[in-house]
């Protein structure tokens, strides 16, 4: 390859003008030398299979940078070595998938956020009054499918045992485990991760709704939940399954509490701690359905729904339960 360059001959004045006078020369092109080093450096390893690093120094990146006595340290530390690429791509790349996982993490929070204010929003419209008369007849529903079920699966005598079952002073003594665990969870919720996030979504979907019911109605949507929901779930389907499990004795006992306290579990599981304490919360409930009756169970729920409810109000809403009237600043 030839190189065009032009040399000066003579130079002179005119007329107050300087010009020149010059020739063209084509003169051939030196190669470059970097290049040539980098061939070398991959013939190398060909042949001796090698590593042979060829240092060549980078150029500042800034004004004033790389100057004193260490420049030649700290242009050799840059050198074109093909780890110290590989380092700069994962830092960018970690960094990359950081700001991902915290751009879906807000996403999460925002659409958790939009649902909870619509089902605040949605459920806010309702009056009190009217929120506590369809909860009882949701209730009342299940309580009627548990008893018609109860009969077509072999006449179990359900009514029966919500008539006659009422052992108040066993009913309390259960009682006493599921409202000292109830305090204790609620006040070292910021101790668990689980915790704190069972509080915050309660904080954004149930407590807003609570905290307008009265305490005459938070005391009857509990009575209408414990009745119904222990008729269903003890009364029939635990029941059922401890008569059709071909185990029998306490095996069958064990398995039909477990079935029945997993479905419950999932019914009411808001958050993973939730489904964890309502699964646990049904199983005593199931050993207290067998030994004590349908209404021990059912009180021990009613008494244990009605403190949790004025309770998570007093502890996580804005101070007032009970449908009380807000607090004058």
């Amino acid at each position: 390859m030839l190189a065009t360059t032009y040399l000066p001959l003579d130079i002179g004045v005119s007329n107050d003008r300087i010009f020149t006078t010059s020739c063209c020369l084509q003169l051939p092109r030196l190669p470059r030398t970097r290049p040539i080093l980098r061939r070398h450096a991959r013939f190398h390893r060909r042949l001796t299979g090698s590593r042979t690093v060829v240092e060549a120094r980078s150029q500042p990146s800034e004004v004033g940078e790389d100057f004193g006595p260490d420049r030649d340290s700290s242009s050799n530390a840059r050198g074109t070595s093909p780890g110290n690429y590989g380092n700069r791509f994962a830092a960018v790349r970690s960094g990359a998938q950081t700001r991902r996982a915290d751009l879906l993490q807000r996403r999460e929070a925002y659409n958790t956020e939009l649902v909870a204010s619509g089902l605040s929003a949605s459920l806010g419209k309702i009056e009190p009054a009217q929120l506590v008369g369809l909860s009882a007849l949701f209730y009342s529903a299940m309580t009627a499918a548990g008893l018609s079920l109860g009969e077509a699966n072999g006449h179990m005598g359900i009514y029966l045992e919500l008539v006659h079952s009422w052992d108040l002073l066993s009913g309390t003594v259960y009682l006493v485990p599921f409202v000292g665990g109830l305090v204790l969870a609620v006040n070292n919720a910021a101790a668990l991760e689980s915790l704190q996030e069972m509080k915050e979504s309660y904080e954004q979907q149930l407590v807003p709704v609570l905290e307008r019911i009265p305490w005459w109605g938070m005391c009857s949507l509990a009575l209408s939940a414990s009745v119904g929901e222990e008729v269903f779930f003890r009364g029939f389907l635990q029941s059922a399954l401890d008569g059709a499990l071909p185990l029998g004795g306490d095996a069958g006992l064990a398995a039909s509490i477990s079935i029945t306290s997993l479905v419950f579990g999932a019914l009411h599981a808001i958050t993973p701690a939730s489904f964890l304490w309502a699964t646990a919360a049904s199983v005593a409930l199931g050993i207290e359905f067998h030994t004590a009756g349908l209404g021990s169970a059912i009180w021990t729920h009613w008494m244990y729904d009605w403190f949790a409810f004025y309770f998570l109000c007093k502890s996580w809403g804005s101070g007032r339960g009970g449908g009380e009237a807000p607090r004058q600043e």
